[in-house]
């Protein structure tokens, strides 16, 4: 029960700090891009209008990545699980990369 604590403290720590970069990223850049490239769940919902599953997604995104990671088990398949969601994050990331362009 405490690794899964800690696996969800880490996950809302990570979702936190690169929320905070992504808005710093964003306020320089003055677009939404740094968004949708760090929080694409989140970005794809934003383009489609639903703000509420949107914020929902950017919220859990990081947290549920560490649950799934920290519940693989051993070492290699903690490493598989982490690069499936590298993957399935990164293909994400250029649809909402794609959204975001599109509708600026």
């Amino acid at each position: 029960m405490k690794r899964i604590l800690l696996t969800i403290a880490v996950g809302i720590l990570l979702a936190v700090l690169f929320f905070i970069a992504a808005a710093m990223a964003s306020g320089a850049c003055h677009c939404s891009l740094p968004i949708a490239i760090i929080f694409p769940y989140a970005a794809i919902a934003w383009a489609m209008r639903w703000e509420t599953v949107g914020g929902a997604l950017a919220a859990l995104q990081f947290p549920l990545y560490a649950i799934l990671v920290a519940r693989a088990g051993e070492r290699k398949s903690m490493l598989r699980t982490a690069l499936l969601l590298a993957a399935i994050h990164l293909i994400c990331g250029l649809i909402a990369f794609r959204l975001v362009t599109n509708s600026a």
